[in-house]
């Protein structure tokens, strides 16, 4: 996403010395001046906030740059028929969502448990991680529209972004499809 935002928010992309590192390193680059600056998720800096590290955090969003991010994607013959199958991998996320929302803590424990290496991260991080994750779940489209809906133009413009700004070859067309039964989520 760096040169759809370097060309969105002005910058010359040309006078940046630039470094490609492995995913799992790109806050830990900066963390240890090996490198000024990072782009990464923002779900992803917890380290950086719980280090107190002087950072100026912003969204692509704010440059243009709005896409989706996690969603469940089937195929349409899937649906139509696996139709209780699809129906229960739905239920199930949205009331794994149900707990993230509501109580982190618990959803955190829940967490650790199925992936035993997180026990070896500071709970405070995690937590943050969850906060942020949190804060991304909720927009526009899902306070009219409730958890798990996805509008469709939202959908074009991220498909657009990921043509334009990351070389997406072979994107399939956005298509609506009727909702899904999504459960209430309230507290």
């Amino acid at each position: 996403m760096m040169p759809g935002f370097a060309k969105t928010a002005g910058i010359d992309i040309n006078k940046m010395k630039r470094n490609l590192v492995h995913p799992s390193k790109l806050i830990s680059s900066v963390l240890n001046k090996q490198a000024d600056c990072t782009s990464t998720y923002y779900v992803s800096n917890a380290a950086s906030l719980a280090r107190k590290t002087p950072a100026v955090h912003f969204m692509y969003a704010d440059y243009g740059l709005q896409t989706l991010d996690l969603g469940l994607i089937s195929h349409s013959d899937m649906v139509k028929n696996e139709p209780k199958l699809v129906q229960t991998v739905v239920d199930g996320a949205m009331e794994g969502l149900k707990l993230q929302l509501l109580d982190p803590e618990n959803s955190l424990d829940y967490m650790i448990a199925a992936q035993p290496k997180l026990k070896t991260k500071p709970r405070e991080l995690l937590l943050i991680h969850s906060g942020n994750t949190n804060l991304l779940s909720i927009g526009p489209a899902v306070e009219q529209n409730g958890l798990g809906w996805m509008n469709e133009s939202d959908q074009t413009r991220t498909r657009n972004v990921v043509i334009k700004y990351m070389n997406g070859k072979n994107v399939p067309q956005s298509t609506s499809c009727s909702p899904i039964n999504l459960p209430a989520i309230s507290s």
